[in-house]
C-alpha cells in the first residue's frame, strides 16, 4: 500500500514522529493529541472546549483521553495560586514529546530512533498561521476571553463551599447508583476525593454512574475510588 502526500504551502501541521510511533499511546488519545498540536502555540486549552470540538466523543471520553496523555507525559498541568496561597487556576501544556512529570523535561526513556523525513523540506515554514482547524460557529480560531467558558475563572472555592459541593456529589452518586452504600464506604469515597479538583470529581462520578448503568462493574464504590485515585495522580503529575 502506498501513501499519497499532498504538497502544501499552508493549512498544514508538522508533528514529531515520537507520539505517532509511540506504542504506549492509544489511537483515541493520539487523535486528541494531534488535534491539540494543530492549534497555535499560545492556545489556551480547556476540556469543556475540546468536548465541543470533538462531536463524536463525550465528556467522559475526552477526560479519559486527557488523563492518558497526562500519564504518558504529553500533557502537563501548571497549577497557579493567588497571593494567599489558594488554588486559582490551572493551565494545560501540550508536548510533542513526552516529558518527565517531575521536571517537565523531555523523557529519555526509549527515545525514538526514527529519522525525520527529508521530503518536502520546503514545508518547514512555521511563520504562516495554522488555519487547518476551524470553529464550528464562526470558522475561526478565536479564543478571546468570553468566547470559551473558563472553568478556572471563578474565585477560589472556600473549604465550606468545597465540602458542600462534595456532599452534593456524593448524594448524587448514592441516589443515582441505587446501590447499598455504608457510611464507612462513603467515608472512603470522601477520603479519595481529597486533593482532587471538583470538576474531576464530578467527571469521575459521572463515569462511575455510567459504568454502573451498564452493569459492567462489581464494586461501584471501589470503581469510583479507583477513578478518583487515577485522577489525583494525573493532577499531581
Amino acid at each position: 500500500m502506498a501513501i499519497y502526500r499532498e504538497k502544501r504551502k499552508d493549512r498544514f501541521t508538522i508533528i514529531d514522529n515520537v507520539p505517532l510511533q509511540d506504542p504506549n499511546i492509544s489511537n483515541k488519545a493520539l487523535g486528541l493529541l494531534v488535534r491539540m498540536l494543530a492549534f497555535p502555540d499560545d492556545w489556551k486549552f480547556y476540556e469543556t472546549d475540546l468536548v465541543k470540538r470533538c462531536n463524536k466523543d463525550g465528556r467522559e471520553a475526552i477526560h479519559n483521553q486527557m488523563l492518558e496523555l497526562q500519564r504518558l507525559g504529553y500533557v502537563t498541568k501548571i497549577h497557579h495560586r493567588d497571593k494567599n496561597g489558594k488554588f486559582a487556576k490551572t493551565d494545560l501544556v501540550v508536548h510533542e514529546q513526552p516529558v518527565s512529570p517531575s521536571t517537565g523535561n523531555p523523557s529519555t526513556d526509549n527515545p525514538s530512533t526514527a529519522k525525520p523525513s527529508t521530503e518536502n523540506q520546503h514545508l518547514l515554514n512555521t511563520n504562516k498561521p495554522n488555519t487547518n482547524i476551524t470553529n464550528n460557529s464562526n470558522n475561526s480560531l478565536s479564543n478571546e476571553a468570553g468566547n470559551i467558558p473558563d472553568p478556572f475563572s471563578n474565585p477560589p472555592m472556600s473549604k465550606e463551599e468545597r465540602e458542600k459541593k462534595i456532599n452534593n456529589l456524593i448524594y448524587k452518586f448514592v441516589s443515582e447508583s441505587r446501590c447499598s452504600i455504608s457510611p464507612a464506604e462513603i467515608q472512603q469515597v470522601k477520603n479519595g476525593m481529597r486533593s482532587v479538583l471538583i470538576d474531576d470529581i464530578e467527571s469521575c462520578i459521572n463515569q462511575a454512574l455510567y459504568a454502573i448503568s451498564t452493569g459492567t462493574i462489581q464494586s461501584p464504590v471501589g470503581y469510583l475510588i479507583t477513578l478518583l485515585k487515577n485522577s489525583k495522580g494525573a493532577n499531581d503529575g
